[in-house]
């Protein structure tokens, strides 16, 4: 387990540094039809721009606020998804700027390095640990399942089921119409 997590995180680390943009092409991937999809919706807003950095973004005779540097947005989708929603992609078409500018700091590249910056040390095989007089430690208690529990009990190996129920095997079968047996 301890070799797996210290060859994904330098994995992951190469891949990181061979990033096109500030955002992972995964991310890019994914959220690219999400943008785009809010771009094509954003061509149909109305957008009074206050001169600085809010504006006033109208949609069907809804109105909804939008400061593009503090990222605020009065639906409040921008700042639970991290990606701009219509509303806000409106107001930075306006700004003639990037997008992928406006994606959440979450989805770029340093954050990413960020999580994977630390990395795991190896360590010499259990051959050079020291040995300690101290007992081994014991295994945790087992947990009790959740869900319905079993009917029938576990049968440890050579034990016989009990018979509950009467096999068919040896009985003679009668049939109900004519009453003789043979057949059925």
């Amino acid at each position: 387990m301890r070799i797996m997590i210290m060859t994904r995180m330098h994995r992951q680390r190469d891949v990181c540094a061979k990033w096109k943009r500030n955002c992972g092409p995964r991310i890019i991937k994914k959220k690219k039809k999400k943008l785009e999809e809010n771009r094509i919706g954003a061509t149909y807003y109305q957008m009074i721009w206050n001169g600085d950095a809010g504006c006033e973004v109208m949609d069907k005779g809804n109105k909804y606020v939008v400061d593009v540097f503090k990222r605020d947005y009065s639906c409040r989708k921008w700042q639970l998804n991290g990606i701009p929603y219509p509303h806000a992609i409106s107001a930075i078409n306006h700004r003639q700027e990037d997008l992928y500018n406006y994606v959440d700091e979450c989805y770029e590249k340093a954050k990413f390095l960020a999580t994977y910056e630390n990395m795991m040390m190896p360590i010499r095989g259990e051959r050079f640990w020291k040995k300690t007089h101290r007992e081994s430690p014991e295994p945790l208690p087992s947990r009790v399942k959740h869900g319905r529990r079993k009917q029938k009990r576990s049968r440890e190996e050579g034990e016989v089921a009990s018979g509950t129920r009467m096999s068919r095997i040896g009985m003679k079968m009668t049939c109900r119409t004519c009453l003789k047996t043979g057949h059925l």
